[in-house]
């Protein structure tokens, strides 16, 4: 799942591949939460990123994304 920070995409360069590394599904009394974590190359370096999804009524949304890279460190 390619990430839709501008930023990452300026140090980075191009999407080329995700790997789907773990998920977890979390129930409970606030709803199902989903825990998605990549690995994901880019033209100029990997990263790995997760995504955290939460239900609310019969709606999915993204609570929270996260990229971890030393590529963007040195970049």
């Amino acid at each position: 799942m390619a990430s839709v920070h501008p930023s990452i995409r300026r140090k980075l360069g191009q999407w080329r591949d995700s790997e789907l590394t773990d998920i977890q599904v979390n129930y409970d009394s606030d709803g199902t939460s989903i825990w998605m974590s990549y690995e994901t190359k880019y033209a100029d370096g990997s990263a790995t990123e997760q995504f955290i999804w939460v239900t609310d009524g019969d709606k999915t949304l993204l609570q929270s994304d996260q990229i971890d890279s030393k590529d963007l460190i040195l970049r």
